[in-house]
């Protein structure tokens, strides 16, 4: 049944969420890499899509474990998911020790010092909480530099819950980085006898058996996003966003459309606006070169994309489906984020997290 977080029936624009289709390819995954567990990173709101829904209908099918970027989102979770292991990908500060505590949240530690900061605090208030260990394998943005790797190993009474790195180029399969940082993750690994390990992400996950180890985290796979050309296509797509036509016009050889006259008309045209914009995610990038589907067919955007509205050409449109009021479909089945983001000299990830919240949102369950 659809949840509606906007009332619909005069809306502009429409982003439908498929709840089941998250659910159905967190269990696809979880088949994909067998016993292995299968965690779920919905940090930045759940790459746009809203951790409220999202994360409980994980939990249900069956995710225990979850990462989140930051302490307030970790704070967030926790009041949906009461017993989930909820995981701080960017470390903790000094101050932060408590917080964590109290929101029984995982740190996952970054530093030397973040070690000794953690193990100083957990000594004196008894914490259960055994943290995680990022190690930078080859990535080199945020984790522990491989040189204090052997100073953590010295630290007494330091108890850890599993050790992590993170892949730089796990979308490009044959890039020498991937084995490289595997290796290096190996011998971390061997480091720490016993301690659970986690190096593959959505991408990585299709690298082979290799990369699994005890936990995969997943992110954008989830979405059925962003592994089109890793995978055979079983995830299913989660998200559909259309927009109305708000005006139809009828462009005349020699005139040009939109903000820096981008788009010169050299033969006349049929061009309708749309109510989506750069304030809505849609950078302007995709300008003259992207794409949506009016009726199942395709149709270009032409002229520069402005902070509210779009103008495609719809020449080749019949003209009953090009009306105020009738529907285009901006990302859906037929026009995945892949296509979209690529158009617009985007990545998949950065197309979703950018989707505004002028959209009105249906979640589908």
């Amino acid at each position: 049944m659809p949840i509606q977080t906007h009332q619909t029936d005069l809306v502009s624009s429409v982003l439908e969420i498929d709840l089941r289709a998250i659910a159905a390819n967190y269990t696809a995954i979880q088949a994909h890499v067998g016993k292995v567990n299968v965690a779920a990173a919905v940090k930045a709101d759940a790459y746009g899509l809203g951790m409220e829904q999202v994360a409980p209908v994980l939990w249900r099918a069956g995710c225990t474990n979850f990462f989140i970027a930051t302490l307030e989102e970790g704070v967030a979770l926790r009041q949906l998911l009461g017993e989930a292991r909820i995981h701080v990908l960017n470390g903790i500060f000094a101050g932060q020790e408590t917080a964590f505590s109290a929101f029984n949240l995982t740190p996952v530690l970054n530093n030397f010092d973040q070690a000794r900061l953690w193990r100083d605090f957990a000594s004196a208030h008894a914490t259960m909480t055994a943290p995680l260990l990022h190690v930078d394998t080859g990535m080199n943005r945020l984790g522990t530099p491989m040189a204090e790797v052997e100073k953590i190993i010295d630290l007494r009474d330091f108890h850890l819950g599993g050790v992590m790195s993170h892949l730089a180029c796990a979308d490009t399969p044959d890039h020498p980085l991937n084995a490289q940082q595997l290796s290096s993750f190996q011998t971390v690994v061997r480091m720490f006898p016993g301690v659970p390990a986690s190096l593959a992400n959505s991408a990585g996950i299709f690298l082979g058996v290799d990369y699994h180890f005890d936990m995969v985290r997943v992110g954008i796979g989830l979405f059925g996003e962003g592994l089109s050309h890793l995978t055979d296509n079983s995830l299913q797509p989660v998200i559909r966003l259309r927009s109305r036509i708000l005006q139809e016009r009828v462009v005349p050889a020699g005139q040009t459309v939109g903000y820096e006259a981008t788009y010169e008309v050299t033969l006349e045209r049929r061009i309708v606006t749309i109510a989506a914009g750069y304030a809505d995610g849609f950078r302007t990038g995709i300008s003259n070169r992207g794409h949506v589907l009016i009726g199942g067919e395709k149709a270009r955007i032409v002229g520069l994309v402005s902070m509210d509205l779009m103008t495609i050409d719809v020449t080749d449109i019949p003209m009953h489906l090009t009306t105020p009021g009738e529907w285009v479909e901006l990302i859906g089945p037929g026009m995945p984020v892949d296509v979209v983001a690529k158009a617009g000299n985007m990545i998949p990830y950065e197309l979703l997290t950018s989707l505004g919240d002028r959209f009105s949102r249906v979640y589908r369950e």
